[in-house]
């Protein structure tokens, strides 16, 4: 497990070497469960973006239960859409269903570790960060196409634009409570 920390943030910067890293941790059976792996990463994001928005002056318990809730959908949300529903598309490419999850988990951190924008003062700086991980996601997901399901070409780039597009509903879908915030 000293491997996860490292191997996530990695990730989350999309590294074609902590894809080839992935591939063999993933052979080796030494990470958690796929969905475990997003969801602890938009639960750490979630209480981060409740600490931040606690420092605002003036916020109400209200607001920062909606922010948490917020957070928590919009963080834990990518990460479980992704793993429920890319391996379901992926069989399409007769990827196995296991490896597509794993490969949804991983490509969707970057929307996973998203919770925290939910803290910034406004819509717009919100919506440009969750473009930049939604770009970051896609960039990620390219790279883990390749290399961790051995994707080439337009199955590649169809994958990998699937993959952030589904993670990045949950943060659209929370974009009300994060509205009733500010």
């Amino acid at each position: 497990m000293d491997l996860l920390p490292s191997l996530t943030c990695r990730l989350l910067f999309a590294s074609s070497d902590a894809w080839r890293q992935l591939t063999d941790a993933e052979a080796r059976a030494l990470l958690p469960s796929p969905a475990l792996h997003g969801a602890a990463l938009g639960g750490l994001s979630a209480v981060i973006a409740s600490a931040l928005v606690c420092l605002r002056p003036g916020i109400h318990f209200s607001g920062v239960v909606r922010a948490t809730l917020a957070a928590v959908g919009c963080g834990v949300g990518a990460a479980a859409l992704a793993t429920a529903v890319v391996p379901l598309l992926l069989r399409r490419v007769h990827v196995d269903r296991a490896m597509a999850a794993r490969y949804a988990a991983a490509a969707s951190l970057p929307l996973a570790a998203s919770g925290w924008i939910i803290a910034l003062p406004s819509t717009t700086a919100s919506f440009i960060a969750l473009a930049l991980s939604c770009a970051l996601a896609y960039r990620s997901g390219s790279l883990g196409a390749a290399t961790f399901l051995a994707l080439q070409g337009a199955a590649q780039k169809r994958v990998a634009a699937g993959t952030s597009l589904i993670a990045t509903l949950p943060a659209l879908l929370s974009a009300p409570l994060v509205s009733a915030v500010r």
